[in-house]
């Protein structure tokens, strides 16, 4: 069953555990693409030790709920969304870095549950009920890791950066209309790259990629709308908003029989922009609401 996702705090399991892996990332974004292409990760912790002078970067194949202490470094779950997972290089005044300036969404990605993105939707899975969570229709989102849930406005513990909520738009075709420029056009060999030159970007807030029919290297367009407004770019340009959670960006590189790349192996989702989704969008259990049954039901 879904849980709520861990992001950025720090580790508090009991024990020891040993990381898969160590790879060398500067900065905490960096580290969860290093999850995203680890089949076996599930969670990661990164930040600047005390006495170090570079960041460590640590894999588990454990949820980060498991994840016991790990000296001042944070704990995330893969599945946490870029506007929570931190992009500039840590400081020993800011050990973990800086989170997006740009953070459209709220913390476990807070997103509204209307039809066919995350979280609770009519007539499909992922109304809650639960312990402190009843969610009115419009909500998925949650407060910190408990979920008590209100109205239209996803909140959570992590803090946003005061937009009302809304539904991220991950991997579709964009549904905008009228003609929209966009701000950047930098190179990037997979979704998750654009993502990440998205999360650089202060004026962005969503994102297309793909490879066109013709092209030979993959296009990542930036934008400085939802992506809700991004009007269609083309034949095999899907659209992300930049809050979508790493679990479906597709981290692999686009081929003409798979324009966008595919989503990582270890993503929880369903489809890439339906139904009860776990990890941190919608609807969720885990820490913050027992659902009815496997499905939450209107």
């Amino acid at each position: 069953m879904a849980r709520a996702a861990v992001c950025n705090i720090a580790p508090s399991a009991s024990g020891s555990r040993s990381p898969i892996s160590q790879p060398t990332a500067a900065t905490a974004l960096v580290c969860q693409q290093a999850c995203t292409a680890n089949s076996q990760c599930q969670s990661f912790c990164f930040g600047l030790p005390d006495s170090a002078t570079t960041p460590e970067c640590f894999l588990y194949d454990v949820p980060a709920a498991q994840v016991p202490v790990q000296g001042n470094l944070h704990v995330f779950d893969l599945a946490c969304a870029a506007t929570q997972v931190p992009t500039t290089a840590p400081t020993h005044d800011q050990p973990i870095g800086q989170v997006p300036s740009n953070a459209g969404n709220t913390g476990n990605t807070g997103n509204t549950g209307n039809n066919n993105n995350n979280g609770a939707q009519n007539g499909n899975t992922g109304a809650n009920t639960g312990n402190n969570g009843q969610q009115n229709g419009q909500t998925g989102a949650q407060t910190g890791q408990n979920g008590a849930q209100n109205g239209a406005q996803g909140q959570t513990g992590q803090t946003p950066r005061g937009l009302i909520a809304r539904a991220s738009v991950c991997n579709s075709s964009p549904p905008g209309t009228g003609s929209k420029t966009p701000i950047s056009q930098p190179s990037a060999s997979t979704a998750v790259l654009c993502q990440s030159a998205c999360a650089a970007n202060t004026n962005c807030q969503a994102f297309c990629f793909g490879l066109p029919p013709s092209d030979s290297t993959p296009k990542c367009l930036l934008f400085d709308v939802p992506a809700a407004q991004v009007p269609s770019q083309g034949t095999d340009l899907n659209v992300f908003d930049l809050a979508c959670p790493a679990a479906q960006i597709p981290s692999t590189a686009p081929t003409h029989d798979q324009p966008i790349g595919q989503v990582p192996a270890t993503g929880n989702t369903g489809n890439n922009n339906g139904g009860a989704q776990t990890g941190n969008n919608g609807a969720q259990n885990g820490q913050n609401g027992a659902q009815n049954g496997a499905q939450g039901q209107h």
